[in-house]
């Protein structure tokens, strides 16, 4: 997997030959609206050498080719694919634009990671608490604790 990759951070719509090297750090599934036991799509988050993250989705349309080619805390090549502004789309990642697969996009797995994966984003609860507004791209998930 030689060569160069391109950064998360320089997105943009003006050229469609980007090439990135990414750990997928989360990966959901996200349900039709309409019929609630239809996957309408597979989101995911991904991020870069320099900690950027931004969102990818996989349309129905793309279940076939990359369904479960992806998955969390495992770094992939990734090329070929549409970059959308997603104003209408919810906020994983702080980044404004998303990937999205197409028949062309292509996903090679690395075997031999080349940087260390860091997918948590840790916050204290008091700032969470006390935070006027939360930011859409923070994700928040359970936590078990215990009390000995």
């Amino acid at each position: 997997m030689a060569g160069t990759f391109d950064f998360l951070e320089n997105v943009n719509t003006k050229t469609g030959h980007w090439r990135f090297q990414v750990y997928a750090v989360r990966v959901w599934k996200e349900m039709h609206k309409v019929n609630y036991k239809e996957v309408n799509s597979i989101e995911m988050v991904l991020q870069d050498i320099k900690g950027s993250r931004i969102q990818a989705t996989i349309p129905q349309l793309g279940f076939t080719r990359h369904g479960s080619s992806v998955e969390e805390f495992k770094m992939y090549v990734i090329s070929n694919f549409i970059v959308v502004d997603k104003k209408l789309k919810t906020r994983a990642a702080e980044n404004k634009w998303t990937l999205t697969f197409s028949n062309r996009t292509t996903v090679e797995p690395v075997e031999e990671p080349t940087f260390p994966l860091q997918p948590f984003r840790f916050h204290n609860i008091a700032e969470l608490l006390t935070a006027d507004v939360l930011d859409d791209s923070n994700l928040i998930g359970n936590i078990q604790m215990t009390f000995g």
